[in-house]
């Protein structure tokens, strides 16, 4: 009877959890090898990296139906956008989800089965099967995308898809509900394509997880808008001499450019060129790039200034570069207040260099006049230099040997004299003067000739006066620097006004006022149009060096807040009335390969708002050896990328060779007794040729560094002979991601590091000591002067000078 009960019992208990969709044998999916990684272009994948975790999968679009059974017509529930499940079942292209909460799921068995919320079956289509971005199968590297557009399709249909400087993201592949908005031109990552490949979804991230889905900004778009940007090694060819280039168009047809070409230089990103292979040889390196070229032509359009001048958006393109870059230059002026002084100046105006303000928006440069010094017959001088370092440092440096300096006999504003006429050719952009003084000349005004060069160079002016007593030449310095500035700032506020577009912008009156004791500057903006200030001590005092530095910024704040407020109202000026004549560029049109009547339609102008559009074409650009090695290259890294070149940095230099001690004697000279000897006697020389301990584990250790690193993140990594006959500069390619210059690092290949003929102990200590250098250089350049923000994420702009 009890055999027959237990039978009975078991029958029940089969049928009721028969009937339930989870059931005690329920368990997780784990995720296909494929989906690991979202490796690219539908590629066969036979093995997977790591352990392979349950298949966590989100619902694509919002109101996303499941159904009672694959293939079904009955809706059970309707899914979010994003809204995370674990996958328990497959059928076909159908997969059986739950969905997620992190405490229903340990290891691949599912728990707290009370707490289980079913979905029911839904199709691989409507999903997101991987939690990663796009990947190379080849190299493990997340593909960067950039939101550029590709083609000439979107453009009849602008309006659905941009809103001014933004692209619209939707929460279906339709492009039915908006979402978000995100930068034009910003980075992003591709996670999937809908089936006509017509849309693109993209995250702001290169993972997510079901915690951060719902704060990561994300969307669908038009694929038309979504162009592979590489992955990390990017280059400015804008400021490398090239010998030749062809770009490919649509139809996969090379086309030969003339030495006239120049890159375009639009915005932060577009002014990189991701660097896909390089190949150097002889005297010339041979790489491929991509080059933005610009879809609109905006040359024929214009607006009206309140001069009544006609201002083309040319002019207007070429104003805000202008007025994006800076030029300052410190006039030292002869007097003995300034040369006693001139060491603490150099200290106080070498701080400058970390205060400037914007310094990731704007590009500055500094040029120096010493008017108490004298060169080659002619005042001393650094000619301007965006190298801010390097010119505060000869700046430092002639500090230090002040009382070598031949001295002028320059008479009081010649130095400022001198530093407008430096500027002169720079007069379009913003350039400010730097007076330090003490006192005037006898003369009631200032010399008509200064004055026109400052107007000429379009100069503001700084006076900053060191010393003040009684007598007249040092009041005289107060109101001379008065006098330059008034006078100087009516002119060039007449020339302003030929770029002025809003009465709003004008002022009647040109004054100044108290900013605190001993500080007046042109009331800007309130009753003045224009920047000056004069700063001063009291009487029979020494002026503070801090104040000099507060004063600059303070200053170059209000040259930016006016070039932003000039290029704003123009920008606005132009959305309103001035874009009625864009057209296509033809040159964007021939490798298009479109008719030279194409027109997307009369208002296909209208949602850009005046923002400039480009588009990625693939490029092959010759350029000498010597001009590439001199370029600026650089890695774009997301905070996780800085975080595999920083362990990789750590890894090749965890040991490092050492010196033995040695106690042999060798012969010495005969020494002087200590009451004699007055230091010119020859000390031994230590460390010329050291002894060293053992070096065999160092050469372990950094040659299965570079095992490890080669094959790290790949599918299918090299074997171990095949990344022996690399040299470093290959290997160091494959584990982060650029191409070294490094002429030592060419010639050693990872077989020699166990080689003590090859390398020597010497060599390898000289080697890791040039990888621990570039370990700490790496770490310093990673700095908020370095960031590159994109749609609210991260990246650093890290020079490869840091690397190795």
């Amino acid at each position: 009877m009890k055999p027959l009960f237990y039978i009975l019992f078991f029958i029940i208990t089969a049928s009721i959890t028969g009937c339930s969709p989870i059931t005690p044998l329920t368990r997780a999916k784990k995720t296909p090898k494929i989906y690991t990684q979202n490796f690219c272009c539908d590629q066969e994948v036979k093995r997977t990296l790591g352990k392979r975790t349950p298949w966590i999968v989100f619902s694509d679009r919002d109101d996303n139906p499941t159904h009672y059974n694959p293939g079904g017509k009955v809706v059970l529930k309707k899914a979010s956008y994003l809204e995370a499940f674990l996958v328990i079942g497959k059928k076909g292209e159908f997969l059986r989800v739950i969905k997620y909460a992190p405490d229903i799921i340990e290891n691949n068995s599912l728990k707290n089965r009370k707490q289980i919320e079913y979905y029911g079956w839904i199709h691989q289509d409507n999903l997101l099967l991987s939690s990663q971005a796009l990947t190379d199968i080849a190299s493990g590297r997340t593909y960067k995308m950039i939101t550029m557009i590709k083609n000439g399709n979107p453009l009849s249909q602008a309006e659905n898809f941009l809103s001014k400087d933004s692209l619209i993201l939707y929460k279906e592949p339709e492009l039915l509900n908006p979402i978000k908005k995100i930068a034009l031109h910003s980075l992003v990552y591709l996670y999937k394509k809908n089936n006509d490949r017509s849309k693109s979804l993209v995250f702001v991230k290169s993972q997510i997880n079901p915690e951060n889905t719902k704060n990561v900004i994300s969307g669908w778009t038009s694929s038309s808008f979504i162009t592979p940007y590489g992955t990390s090694f990017y280059s400015k060819l804008s400021e490398i001499s090239i010998e030749k280039i062809s770009l490919t168009d649509k139809s996969k047809k090379v086309i030969e450019q003339d030495s006239t070409f120049t890159f375009e230089t639009g915005d932060t990103f577009t002014e990189l060129n991701p660097i896909t292979s390089l190949k150097q040889g002889g005297e010339m390196v041979d790489i491929n790039t991509y080059v933005p070229i610009n879809v609109i032509d905006n040359s024929h359009n214009y607006v009206y200034g309140i001069s009544g001048n006609s201002i083309t958006y040319g002019r207007f393109k070429k104003l805000k570069t202008d007025l994006k870059r800076i030029n300052i230059v410190f006039a030292f002026e002869n007097q003995s207040n300034v040369i006693a002084n001139f060491e603490q100046l150099v200290v106080a105006i070498n701080q400058l260099k970390n205060q400037l303000p914007n310094k990731k928006e704007y590009l500055y440069q500094i040029g120096i006049v010493v008017g108490f010094g004298m060169q080659n017959n002619t005042l001393l001088e650094f000619p301007l230099s965006k190298d801010v370092d390097l010119t505060l440092k000869e700046l430092e440096r002639l500090a230090d040997s002040k009382k070598d300096i031949p001295l002028s006999n320059a008479q009081s504003w010649t130095a400022t004299l001198r530093a407008s006429q430096m500027l002169s050719k720079y007069s379009k952009e913003n350039n400010l003067i730097i007076t330090l003084g003490e006192s005037g000349n006898e003369k009631e005004q200032i010399d008509k000739y200064l004055v026109e060069n400052i107007i000429a160079s379009n100069a503001r002016v700084l006076g900053y006066q060191l010393f003040s007593d009684t007598g007249n030449k040092f009041n005289n310095f107060i109101l001379q620097v008065q006098d330059i500035i008034t006078r100087s700032s009516q002119e060039i506020i007449k020339q302003k006004k030929d770029f002025l577009v809003n009465s709003q912008q004008l002022r009647t009156e040109n004054l100044f006022v108290e900013r605190g004791e001993n500080i007046y500057s042109l009331d800007f903006p309130k009753r003045s149009m224009w920047q000056g200030w004069i700063v001063f001590p009291k009487k029979k005092e020494q002026m503070s060096q801090d104040l000099l530095i507060s004063s600059i910024t303070s200053f170059i704040e209000e040259i930016q807040s006016d070039a932003q407020n000039m290029v704003d109202e123009l920008q606005k000026s132009f959305v309103a009335s001035g874009m009625s004549r864009s057209k296509i560029n033809p040159a964007w049109m021939s490798l298009q390969n479109l008719p030279p009547q194409y027109v997307p339609n009369t208002a296909f102008a209208k949602p850009l708002a005046g923002t400039e559009l480009y588009t990625l074409f693939p490029a092959s650009v010759q350029i000498k050896k010597a001009n590439w090695i001199g370029g600026t290259h650089f890695l774009l890294l997301s905070e996780e990328e800085i975080n595999t070149v920083r362990d990789f940095l750590a890894d090749i230099t965890k040991r490092q060779v050492d010196y033995r001690y040695s106690n042999k004697k060798n012969e010495r000279p005969e020494k002087k007794s200590f009451l004699e000897d007055d230091g010119t006697s020859t000390e031994e020389k230590t460390g010329e040729n050291p002894e060293y301990f053992n070096t065999r584990k160092v050469r372990k250790s950094l040659q299965k560094s570079y095992y490890k690193w080669v094959r790290n993140n790949k599918l299918y990594p090299p074997k171990k002979r095949q990344t022996q006959k690399l040299t470093l500069t290959q290997a160091t390619e494959q584990s982060i991601w650029f191409v070294s210059s490094n002429f030592d690092l060419q010639m050693i290949k990872v077989k020699d590091i166990r080689n003590k003929k090859k390398l020597s102990d010497k060599e390898l200590d000289n080697l890791i000591e040039y990888f621990v250098k570039k370990k700490r250089s790496f770490e310093e350049a990673i700095t908020t002067e370095n960031q590159l923000k994109a749609n609210g994420e991260i990246f650093y702009k890290i020079s490869t000078d840091n690397l190795p």
